[in-house]
């Protein structure tokens, strides 16, 4: 990294005492600590030297030197404005689609810090399909219940290679406490699920410990996010005598078998279905015809299949 520093003005007024007082300018870059060349451009730039002179050029010189943002551009900040208001576009897809028909290049991240610098009207952030959060935000503690992270996992969860390494969340509804508990095998993609009458610690934990227990095999390990839904997980790994592991948080990636399979459950559950109308029967039938759905993911078998060891035919 540079350590260079701009000539003071006091800086300046020495020098323009060593220049009268005949000094070459190697002498004078000595006894200021500068390198010659330093002291050559200062003499060059201002050729009737003087301090206060010379200081005035360097601070206006400053203030046009700075980079100006690539949106302060007229045209190009006209046109990100109504793709933005008016076509609905994503930041992404304005960029991109710049980016195509070899326009001025602007990128993804540039546009999200002007709409948080004011440089972009603010409101237009509300026409995002996904809102985003604000830059400059502290970082949040983790919770100790949270503590254990999914970077401790074992490898054999990682990699997929054995049964028993789980992921769970939580499907809410808004027209009801009830929520749904689903805990999902990473390797089979199996799945099990149950109503929890609220969001409580207890009440999730009750159920998780009851659907894991009742699949018959061992646990191995459970990742879940940070909701405090999952705050009871000392309880849980006490009951399962498997560890419980917790993703980090706003990264739902981390868990991408229970996401996909959340959203597969969807098909029959739809985000504005009461979850306190759906019944234990019901549940049961939906994630038994998501067990045996073939699946891509394993070459065409069934969760069930693939959890069980057991071979169906349907045909």
């Amino acid at each position: 990294m540079s350590c260079y520093h701009h000539l003071t003005i006091a800086e300046r007024e020495k020098l323009y005492a060593f220049f009268l007082s005949g000094y070459s300018m190697r002498k004078i870059a000595a006894l200021l600590g500068r390198s010659p060349s330093t002291i050559s451009r200062e003499l060059r730039r201002n050729p009737e030297y003087l301090p206060c002179d010379a200081q005035s050029r360097y601070l206006q010189r400053r203030k046009h030197c700075v980079r100006k943002p690539v949106l302060a551009d007229p045209q190009l900040h006209a046109d990100v404005h109504f793709w933005l208001g008016y076509m609905f576009w994503s930041p992404e897809q304005i960029a991109n689609r710049l980016k195509h028909e070899g326009k001025a290049f602007v990128s993804t991240s540039t546009i999200y810090r002007a709409l948080d610098s004011g440089l972009l009207q603010d409101t237009l952030r509300y026409y995002l399909r996904f809102k985003y959060k604000t830059h400059g935000k502290s970082k949040k503690s983790v919770r100790k219940c949270f503590a254990r992270s999914i970077e401790q996992r074992p490898e054999a969860a990682n990699s997929r290679s054995e049964l028993g390494h789980w992921e769970g969340d939580t499907i809410v509804s808004r027209k009801s406490k009830t929520v749904i508990a689903t805990l999902v095998d990473r390797k089979s993609r199996y799945l099990t699920a149950g109503k929890v009458r609220s969001k409580e610690a207890a009440d999730v934990r009750q159920v998780v410990v009851h659907l894991l227990k009742k699949t018959g095999l061992p646990v191995k390990s459970i990742t879940f996010d940070q909701g405090t839904e999952f705050a009871e997980s000392a309880k849980m790994e006490q009951a399962l005598t498997a560890p419980v592991f917790f993703s980090h948080p706003h990264s739902p990636w981390e868990r991408p078998t229970n996401e996909n399979t959340n959203g597969l459950l969807r098909q029959f559950i739809p985000k504005h279905r009461d979850l306190g109308d759906v019944s234990d029967e019901d549940l049961s039938r939906i994630v038994s015809l998501m067990n045996l759905r073939p699946r891509k993911c394993i070459n065409w078998l069934t969760p069930f299949e693939m959890f069980s060891q057991q071979v169906l035919h349907f045909t």
